[in-house]
């Protein structure tokens, strides 16, 4: 892997999201970490969209460092594996293409880890006020606690370890050298890689 320059790489995979990477990419402009301390990969999985488009958009006339990876269509996990390869970051941070981060997302991880060494990290997931009443149900078909609330970081009760999820979650880049990157999983796969980082026996946590 790349020399570290960056505390966090931030790593997108997307396939044919052009609205909803616009909106993605325009929360990462307002984050209130120094954009010196982090990169932005965009791993464009094979779109037939004008995604490609609006992230060039973006790469000349943002403040923002994007980098911008292609592959053909293989999925979400060797997208990711692909924006790993190319990270620069003591950190990787992953993000789905159809979300928007808070302005605090990057800052408050920079303030968790400056107190703990952490082999992995996450955070809860959220809806807007503005989402329609389908996707607020389907927000919380995957976070009560009698579904996934449990290990995805929004129930206090637990119904197993706590696994950061692709949506929203973030590794050491000296622990993907141990243990791999994604397997090939179309879906799933964060959960295997999850397991493998806290099989490292160091800290995971959620912020």
């Amino acid at each position: 892997m790349p020399a570290e320059k960056f505390l966090f790489s931030v790593i997108v995979p997307t396939y044919n999201r052009a609205e909803e990477i616009t909106e993605l990419l325009d929360s990462l402009t307002r984050q209130k970490l120094s954009p010196q301390k982090f990169q932005i990969i965009i791993v464009d999985d094979g779109s037939t969209d004008n995604t490609i488009n609006i992230v060039d958009k973006f790469q000349n006339n943002s403040s923002l460092n994007i980098s911008l990876l292609r592959q053909d269509h293989k999925g979400p996990g060797e997208a990711r594996n692909l924006g790993m390869q190319n990270a620069k970051g003591k950190y990787f941070i992953f993000i789905d293409s159809d979300c928007i981060a808070g302005p605090n997302w990057l800052a408050a991880y920079e303030s968790e880890l400056n107190n703990i060494e952490v082999a992995g990290f996450g955070g809860p997931d959220g809806v807007l006020k503005s989402f329609r009443p389908i996707q607020k149900a389907i927000d919380y078909s995957m976070t009560s606690f009698i579904t996934t609330g449990g290990i995805r970081g929004h129930s206090k009760k637990k119904l197993s370890k706590y696994y950061p999820r692709s949506f929203n979650m973030g590794v050491r880049s000296d622990i993907v050298e141990k243990i791999g990157g994604m397997g090939k999983l179309r879906h799933g796969q964060d959960i295997e890689f999850s397991h493998r980082i806290i099989s490292t026996g160091e800290p995971v946590i959620k912020v």
